[in-house]
Protein backbone atom coordinates (compact mmCIF):
# COMPACT_ATOMS: atom_id res chain seq x y z
CA UNK A 1 0.00 0.00 0.00
CA UNK A 2 2.69 1.81 -0.63
CA UNK A 3 3.47 2.77 3.72
CA UNK A 4 6.38 4.28 3.94
CA UNK A 5 8.36 3.62 7.65
CA UNK A 6 10.79 5.75 10.01
CA UNK A 7 13.23 4.71 12.57
CA UNK A 8 14.06 8.41 14.02
CA UNK A 9 12.77 10.29 11.32
CA UNK A 10 15.00 8.05 9.15
CA UNK A 11 12.93 6.13 6.13
CA UNK A 12 13.93 2.81 6.67
CA UNK A 13 12.80 -0.68 5.48
CA UNK A 14 11.31 -2.44 8.05
CA UNK A 15 12.66 -6.03 7.20
CA UNK A 16 15.63 -5.07 6.80
CA UNK A 17 15.96 -3.35 10.26
CA UNK A 18 14.60 -5.65 12.12
CA UNK A 19 17.23 -8.29 10.53
CA UNK A 20 19.78 -6.14 11.05
CA UNK A 21 19.04 -5.80 15.37
CA UNK A 22 18.74 -9.64 15.76
CA UNK A 23 15.20 -10.69 14.23
CA UNK A 24 15.87 -14.20 12.62
CA UNK A 25 12.08 -15.24 12.08
CA UNK A 26 9.20 -14.38 10.01
CA UNK A 27 5.97 -16.04 11.67
CA UNK A 28 3.42 -15.86 8.57
CA UNK A 29 -0.20 -17.14 9.77
CA UNK A 30 -2.37 -19.34 7.31
CA UNK A 31 -6.33 -19.69 6.85
CA UNK A 32 -8.29 -22.48 5.98
CA UNK A 33 -10.20 -20.39 3.23
CA UNK A 34 -10.56 -16.76 4.45
CA UNK A 35 -13.54 -15.91 2.01
CA UNK A 36 -17.11 -15.68 2.05
CA UNK A 37 -19.60 -16.91 0.00
CA UNK A 38 -19.41 -14.14 -2.84
CA UNK A 39 -15.63 -14.42 -2.40
CA UNK A 40 -14.87 -11.76 -0.81
CA UNK A 41 -11.86 -11.66 1.57
CA UNK A 42 -12.66 -11.52 5.61
CA UNK A 43 -9.74 -9.06 5.70
CA UNK A 44 -7.51 -8.93 8.26
CA UNK A 45 -4.75 -10.02 6.82
CA UNK A 46 -6.57 -12.81 3.79
CA UNK A 47 -3.55 -14.80 4.51
CA UNK A 48 -4.60 -18.00 2.32
CA UNK A 49 -2.11 -19.97 1.21
CA UNK A 50 -1.08 -17.77 -1.72
CA UNK A 51 -0.26 -14.64 0.56
CA UNK A 52 1.64 -16.99 2.94
CA UNK A 53 3.78 -18.12 -0.21
CA UNK A 54 3.88 -14.30 -1.81
CA UNK A 55 5.14 -13.57 2.11
CA UNK A 56 7.54 -16.07 2.52
CA UNK A 57 9.11 -15.40 -0.83
CA UNK A 58 9.77 -11.94 0.44
CA UNK A 59 10.94 -12.95 3.95
CA UNK A 60 13.19 -15.12 2.37
CA UNK A 61 14.90 -12.48 0.33
CA UNK A 62 15.71 -10.38 3.07
CA UNK A 63 17.42 -13.37 5.15
CA UNK A 64 15.00 -14.69 7.43
CA UNK A 65 13.78 -17.76 7.84
CA UNK A 66 10.04 -19.02 8.03
CA UNK A 67 7.99 -20.21 11.08
CA UNK A 68 4.14 -21.53 9.48
CA UNK A 69 1.63 -20.90 11.48
CA UNK A 70 -1.41 -22.83 10.66
CA UNK A 71 -4.81 -21.47 12.52
CA UNK A 72 -6.87 -24.60 11.48
CA UNK A 73 -9.76 -21.44 10.73
CA UNK A 74 -11.23 -19.21 8.18
CA UNK A 75 -10.39 -16.43 10.40
CA UNK A 76 -8.28 -15.66 13.34
CA UNK A 77 -8.20 -18.41 15.83
CA UNK A 78 -7.28 -17.50 19.34
CA UNK A 79 -8.09 -19.32 23.14
CA UNK A 80 -11.57 -17.62 22.75
CA UNK A 81 -12.25 -18.42 19.44
CA UNK A 82 -11.35 -21.61 17.21
CA UNK A 83 -14.04 -22.08 14.99
CA UNK A 84 -13.78 -24.95 12.73
CA UNK A 85 -13.28 -23.96 8.50
CA UNK A 86 -16.83 -23.63 7.57
CA UNK A 87 -16.02 -26.90 4.52
CA UNK A 88 -15.14 -29.12 8.23
CA UNK A 89 -18.56 -28.25 10.22
CA UNK A 90 -20.74 -31.33 11.08
CA UNK A 91 -18.16 -33.57 10.70
CA UNK A 92 -16.72 -36.69 12.57
CA UNK A 93 -13.35 -36.69 14.95
CA UNK A 94 -12.00 -38.89 11.78
CA UNK A 95 -13.48 -36.61 9.40
CA UNK A 96 -11.81 -33.34 10.73
CA UNK A 97 -8.56 -35.06 11.70
CA UNK A 98 -8.36 -36.08 8.16
CA UNK A 99 -9.29 -32.55 6.64
CA UNK A 100 -6.72 -31.13 8.69
CA UNK A 101 -3.66 -33.55 7.69
CA UNK A 102 -4.93 -32.99 4.02
CA UNK A 103 -4.91 -28.99 4.56
CA UNK A 104 -1.61 -29.51 5.69
CA UNK A 105 -0.24 -31.48 3.52
CA UNK A 106 -1.26 -29.59 0.50
CA UNK A 107 -0.11 -26.36 2.31
CA UNK A 108 3.57 -27.61 2.64
CA UNK A 109 3.55 -29.01 -0.77
CA UNK A 110 2.51 -26.06 -2.37
CA UNK A 111 4.83 -23.95 -0.12
CA UNK A 112 7.89 -26.75 -0.79
CA UNK A 113 6.95 -26.39 -4.67
CA UNK A 114 7.80 -23.01 -4.53
CA UNK A 115 11.22 -23.28 -3.10
CA UNK A 116 9.99 -22.33 0.50
CA UNK A 117 12.01 -24.11 3.45
CA UNK A 118 10.18 -23.80 6.30
CA UNK A 119 11.62 -24.68 9.51
CA UNK A 120 9.40 -24.02 12.07
CA UNK A 121 5.47 -24.87 11.73
CA UNK A 122 3.16 -24.23 14.58
CA UNK A 123 -0.13 -26.74 14.64
CA UNK A 124 -2.64 -24.22 15.65
CA UNK A 125 -2.45 -20.80 17.28
CA UNK A 126 -2.88 -20.16 20.78
CA UNK A 127 -4.29 -23.23 21.14
CA UNK A 128 -4.78 -23.19 25.13
CA UNK A 129 -8.34 -24.29 25.24
CA UNK A 130 -7.96 -26.58 21.90
CA UNK A 131 -8.45 -26.11 18.21
CA UNK A 132 -11.44 -27.05 15.91
CA UNK A 133 -14.14 -26.63 18.37
CA UNK A 134 -16.26 -28.23 19.12
CA UNK A 135 -14.52 -31.14 18.25
CA UNK A 136 -11.01 -30.27 19.76
CA UNK A 137 -12.01 -27.81 22.22
CA UNK A 138 -11.10 -28.79 26.13
CA UNK A 139 -13.53 -28.54 28.57
CA UNK A 140 -13.28 -27.07 31.94
CA UNK A 141 -14.65 -28.39 35.19
CA UNK A 142 -16.01 -26.75 38.55
CA UNK A 143 -12.65 -28.52 39.73
CA UNK A 144 -9.93 -30.75 38.53
CA UNK A 145 -8.05 -30.66 35.33
CA UNK A 146 -9.75 -29.94 31.73
CA UNK A 147 -11.38 -32.58 29.39
CA UNK A 148 -10.86 -33.98 26.11
CA UNK A 149 -7.39 -33.68 25.63
CA UNK A 150 -7.86 -37.30 23.67
CA UNK A 151 -9.36 -35.32 20.52
CA UNK A 152 -6.96 -32.48 20.99
CA UNK A 153 -4.42 -34.84 20.74
CA UNK A 154 -5.40 -36.91 17.58
CA UNK A 155 -5.77 -33.51 15.31
CA UNK A 156 -2.53 -32.36 16.91
CA UNK A 157 -1.14 -36.10 15.64
CA UNK A 158 -2.64 -35.34 12.47
CA UNK A 159 -0.60 -32.25 11.71
CA UNK A 160 2.52 -33.16 13.30
CA UNK A 161 2.20 -36.26 11.22
CA UNK A 162 1.44 -34.38 7.85
CA UNK A 163 4.40 -31.61 8.59
CA UNK A 164 6.94 -34.26 9.26
CA UNK A 165 5.97 -36.29 5.59
CA UNK A 166 6.69 -32.95 3.91
CA UNK A 167 9.44 -31.44 6.34
CA UNK A 168 11.02 -34.14 7.91
CA UNK A 169 13.38 -32.48 10.47
CA UNK A 170 10.67 -29.54 10.55
CA UNK A 171 10.08 -28.64 14.07
CA UNK A 172 6.84 -28.77 15.63
CA UNK A 173 5.23 -26.02 17.52
CA UNK A 174 2.27 -26.10 20.11
CA UNK A 175 1.65 -22.76 20.47
CA UNK A 176 -0.24 -21.28 24.13
CA UNK A 177 -0.73 -17.90 24.87
CA UNK A 178 -0.74 -17.73 29.06
CA UNK A 179 3.07 -18.30 29.78
CA UNK A 180 2.05 -16.81 32.98
CA UNK A 181 -0.39 -19.88 33.93
CA UNK A 182 1.46 -22.64 35.38
CA UNK A 183 -1.17 -24.44 36.24
CA UNK A 184 -2.32 -24.57 32.61
CA UNK A 185 0.79 -25.17 31.62
CA UNK A 186 1.57 -27.80 33.79
CA UNK A 187 -1.92 -29.31 32.93
CA UNK A 188 -1.58 -28.77 29.37
CA UNK A 189 1.81 -30.72 28.74
CA UNK A 190 1.27 -33.18 31.47
CA UNK A 191 -1.53 -34.32 29.31
CA UNK A 192 0.22 -33.81 25.61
Amino acid sequence: ANAKYYDNGKEVDPLKMFIENGVNYMRIRVWNDPYNEEGKPYLGGTCDVDNFIKLSKLALSKGYKILLDLHYSDFWADPGKQMLPKKWVNKSLEEVSKLLYEFTIDTLIKAKNEGIDIELIQIGNEITNGICWPIGRLIEHESGPRTNYENLAVLLKSGIKAAKEIFPNVKTILHLERSYDQVVYKEFFSKM
